[in-house]
């Protein structure tokens, strides 16, 4: 792919956000369809809160991320959000396809606040470069004593907010399916995550025999050993984050239906039980790459 074609993938990427998001119940509109290349915003979406602005930044070649000066970065309001599309690894060029690329969905304020701190302390005292250079993450290590801190930002923002749909004010219309301790139907249609299902991981099919006590057990032992309510939340739904205790009482006191939303919670179970597996085999594999698997492996009904 030759660099005239940034644009275009840059095009694609905006196309691909909307799309996600019109499959998640989102109403929105392409800001660049009314004016070629608007200032900070490309997305706008409604949703519970009201009108909520996106920014989307496509990495082309590399899993490197440009988000613009300081400047303009500095015009992104704390509520809005910033979707970022990267390369699947860095052997390859993006691909706007399942599989081809990993999402990135951050906050408008984290965005500000960690990618422009790393941008200073790398320029130390030379503010005049620092507000004339671009705003950076990479898929880097940054070594013990080294300037750049765009590897930790990236590493940091690929654990806490991976296909992070939970971030997003819930859309107009849509009903978390965990509230209150009880169940509530989801209106929206949920859909598969961007990429398709590869060969699930060895273990027998427990459609019938997974109970909520295995769930239990997964949420208690994830619980134990540090992983996030964020983290969790990425395995059930992409509703609002719920806690581990809210979890663990609303399954220790119901049993898995054989219906539409049992299916839901078999598939949640499902997840638990393989992150949970395969973090007592490596206590030492993060969990972002163990939840990105179990969701890959098990998606939830459409």
């Amino acid at each position: 792919m030759r660099r005239n074609d940034t644009t275009r993938i840059g095009d694609l990427g905006e196309a691909e956000a909307l799309r996600l998001l019109n499959a998640r119940g989102y109403g929105g509109s392409n800001l660049n369809a009314l004016r070629r290349n608007t200032w900070t915003y490309d997305l706008e979406i409604t949703t519970v809160r009201g009108p909520v602005r996106i920014s989307v930044k496509t990495a082309r070649a590399k899993r490197d991320v440009s988000l613009g000066r300081p400047r303009s970065l500095n015009r992104l309001d704390g509520d809005a959000f910033v979707m970022i599309f990267l390369p699947a690894s860095k052997k390859q060029e993006i691909q706007i396809e399942p599989g081809g690329y990993h999402l990135l969905i951050v906050p408008g304020q984290v965005v500000k606040d960690e990618a422009l701190a790393a941008h200073y302390y790398y320029w130390g005292d030379e503010v005049e470069k620092a507000e004339e250079n671009t705003v950076r993450i990479k898929d880097e290590v940054n070594r013990p004593g080294s300037r750049s801190r765009a590897g930790h930002v990236f590493a940091s923002w690929s654990e806490r907010f991976l296909d992070a749909w939970h971030v997003l004010p819930d859309a107009v219309g849509c009903l978390p399916f965990f509230e209150g301790g009880k169940d509530r139907t989801v209106i929206n249609k949920t859909v598969a995550p961007n990429r398709e299902p590869a060969s699930k991981p060895h273990r027998e099919d427990r459609r019938i025999t997974l109970t909520s006590r295995d769930i239990v057990r997964s949420l208690k032992y994830l619980e134990s050993v540090g992983m996030s309510p964020e983290g969790v939340s990425r395995l059930h739904h992409f509703g609002r984050v719920q806690g581990f205790a809210f979890l663990i009482d609303y399954f220790s006191r119901r049993e898995i239906a054989s219906d539409r939303r049992g299916d839901t919670n078999r598939a949640f179970g499902e997840r638990l039980s393989y992150v949970e597996r395969e973090h007592r085999a490596a206590p030492g594999k993060g969990f972002a790459s163990l939840i990105a698997e179990a969701r890959r492996h098990w998606p939830l009904p459409g």
